[in-house]
């Protein structure tokens, strides 16, 4: 029960760019807030003298819980304000922090150290690569110039040792290498799962044989072009197909030849219908459906049809065969479903069968 509560919340927030987006800049307000806030309890019950470094602390905890009420809201204006309210904040108080506190005194706001750790780490979590580096250099820059110039100096409250003017570059450049690397590692991880699934749904709706849509992919197209029938009243024509002495030559020449000749049947379908759905259904049965502006066209696409699937030899392994596939097409009316349309197609189709055998019938005697 609470395995299957726990994935639909992360499908639910994770599912989409956007969403995951959300998701990332809630969490990281979270951890932000929450250590502020813990900083804050700490200070106040356990260390002398640390009014203005709680009331600083708090106010953050604050402006991170204000963030996440602004993009909870859900609106592309709040989301905006939100994240440059965060990007301001961060800066602003890492510096305020630094001012008013020194690294070797816990008393004195050690906690700034922690602080210029997590902001890498963030920064390139919620920015990517790119604008994650760039985000913390900038805020590399603006420390460096209150360790290492005469007016930043100026700024701090404490004295910071000569140690530390080396170490605290070394290390906020070491949190951002760290967190470039493990980005690095999550997209490359992200783009294998999506290029493996995207492989998958292509292996999932594609019927191997032919390359055409399978038997699933022709289900689920059906369940969006019944909407789109009940509320658009679209216009579309069917089109069922099915090879004919398909038998004949699996006797004569075996059953490879027969699969031959659905597979290069199946081939010529997109030439010769662009622009439409084109489905095998299984066995020597196709389907093409044609929407909107497709639907004008099909009387060309027909005639294209006759021409090379009708009618024609195919050689294959030495053997001349014969490819003839009889079709039969269905314009929808007003008012008409998918089915009742399918189904005047597929009688059309048969009796089209019938004439074919009898024509290659009458031809061959």
């Amino acid at each position: 029960m609470k395995d299957d509560f726990f994935a639909k919340f992360l499908r639910r927030h994770l599912t989409g760019e956007r969403a995951r987006t959300r998701f990332l800049f809630l969490s990281v307000y979270f951890l932000f807030a929450t250590l502020s806030l813990i900083m804050t309890l700490v200070i106040l019950f356990t260390i002398d003298n640390g009014g203005q470094y709680a009331i600083f602390a708090f106010l953050f905890s604050a402006l991170c819980g204000l963030d996440a009420y602004l993009l909870f809201r859900k609106t592309e204006r709040a989301e905006i304000i939100s994240k440059v309210l965060f990007c301001v904040e961060i800066p602003a108080f890492l510096i305020l922090f630094i001012i008013v506190g020194g690294p070797e005194r816990l008393d004195n706001g050690g906690f700034s150290v922690l602080w210029a750790a997590l902001v890498p780490f963030a920064a390139v979590l919620l920015f990517k690569r790119k604008g994650g580096a760039i985000f913390s250099l900038v805020i590399f820059l603006i420390l460096g110039f209150c360790f290492w110039t005469p007016a930043g100096r100026s700024l701090l409250q404490y004295d910071y040792s000569l140690p530390f003017y080396v170490r605290f570059p070394l290390f906020y450049l070491a949190c951002l290498l760290l967190s470039m690397f493990f980005e690095t590692v999550r997209d490359f991880t992200e783009k294998e799962l999506l290029r493996a699934r995207n492989n998958y749904r292509k292996l999932s709706f594609t019927d191997q044989l032919t390359g055409l849509g399978n038997e699933t992919a022709y289900y689920r197209f059906l369940q969006k072009l019944d909407t789109e029938i009940k509320e658009k009243n679209l216009k579309f024509a069917v089109v069922v197909m099915d090879v004919n002495g398909l038998k004949a030559t699996d006797d004569t020449y075996g059953h490879r030849y027969g699969c031959h000749l659905i597979v290069t049947a199946g081939h010529r379908l997109p030439s010769i219908f662009p622009g439409c759905q084109h489905f095998h259904i299984g066995g020597d049965e196709f389907v093409v459906v044609a929407e909107g502006d497709a639907c004008e066209k099909l009387d060309g696409y027909m005639e294209a049809f006759r021409k090379q699937l009708t009618y024609s030899k195919v050689r294959y392994d030495g053997k001349d065969l014969i490819l003839s596939v009889a079709a039969g097409v269905a314009f929808s009316s007003f008012g008409e479903s998918y089915g009742e349309v399918f189904q005047r197609a597929d009688d059309l189709m048969y009796d089209n069968k019938k004439r074919l055998k009898e024509i290659y019938r009458i031809a061959g005697r």
